[in-house]
């Protein structure tokens, strides 16, 4: 019998290749997606209260961390001012005992473009088109509601990557030692605050700034982050990634990120790490969204193909 990820592969598939098309002649040997990035080392320290909400291993003791955070697009040199590297990305490794790891992706905005892969591979199509048919591409995005919200979120330049949110999207379930369960929404919000430059301000930076000042941020201080949990009102859609749950809701400190050191040999760290979200570590419980079934095929065929690159020497 199939498991869910080998029933998922064909729909991965068309993704990967919807997604190479839009950046066929930018990814060889990069990632088809978030290729700009810079990976740092640090730990994550859980809070009094991490423990109450779920056995996870990292929610009772300190871990270490593998962070990578990113531009978007497959353009591995693209400026960081250009509304395209929106939206930032970030992935975490959580490194846990006895050689075991739990991994975590989100990206800048709170939404996506789609709540399906179907939904999902009908974008792709159309944004690919973007710039031999533009109308059609607007035409689409105002249309459908889930794209036409994702993009009046994009086009704040951050000042610095240690001034960016980050929003993994799916929620999960998270029980604890008496098989309580916790329904949530992580959220990575960053010690300083969010902040953005202005298009005069981010006009005169260099063109690879993020990743520059957060080399120099590091030599004076770690860049720190709170990661904690939005909790879940009955009324709330756990399925629908899209969309920000509306009005106030219960937050949950799960602890600090603190990320002081950046990772040697950079070019094999950003070739080689391949982070999958839906690695769960005990504790922690998917809600099956439609969107989370799709996306470990899609990171393993996608680093399939990357690999592939590689040993064709296409890397650069």
């Amino acid at each position: 019998m199939k498991n869910s990820s080998q029933l998922n592969e064909p729909v991965a598939s068309h993704l990967i290749d919807k997604l190479y098309e839009g950046n066929q002649k930018e990814v060889a040997g990069y990632r088809v997606n978030h290729a700009k990035g810079i990976v740092l080392t640090g730990l994550f320290t859980p809070s009094k209260q991490a423990s109450s909400i779920s056995t996870a291993p990292h929610f009772s003791q300190s871990v270490p961390v593998i962070v990578r955070l990113s531009n978007s697009t497959g353009i591995p040199n693209i400026e960081d001012q250009n509304p395209k590297a929106s939206p930032r990305g970030i992935a975490i490794r959580f490194v846990l005992p006895n050689n075991q790891h739990t991994d975590l992706v989100g990206h800048s905005v709170e939404g996506f473009p789609a709540d399906t892969p179907e939904e999902f591979l009908n974008f792709l199509s159309v944004a690919n088109q973007a710039e031999s048919d533009p109308a059609k591409f607007s035409n689409y995005i105002n249309a459908h509601e889930a794209s036409k919200y994702f993009f009046s979120l994009l086009g704040h330049t951050p000042k610095s990557f240690v001034t960016t949110a980050f929003y993994p999207l799916h929620t999960f379930k998270f029980i604890n030692q008496d098989n309580q369960v916790t329904l949530g929404r992580y959220q990575i919000q960053p010690i300083l605050g969010v902040q953005h430059l202005s298009d005069k301000d981010a006009s005169v930076k260099d063109k690879n700034f993020l990743q520059t000042d957060l080399v120099k941020q590091l030599e004076k201080a770690p860049a720190e982050y709170h990661l904690v949990l939005q909790v879940s009102k009955p009324e709330d859609d756990v399925m629908r990634i899209s969309q920000p749950w509306l009005g106030p809701h219960e937050i949950i400190d799960l602890g600090m990120i603190k990320l002081n050191q950046v990772g040697d040999d950079q070019l094999r760290l950003n070739r080689d790490l391949a982070f999958d979200p839906t690695i769960l570590s005990a504790g922690i419980e998917s809600v099956h969204d439609p969107m989370f079934a799709i996306r470990s095929p899609s990171y393993r065929l996608s680093t399939i193909r990357r690999s592939q690159e590689l040993n064709l020497g296409h890397y650069k």
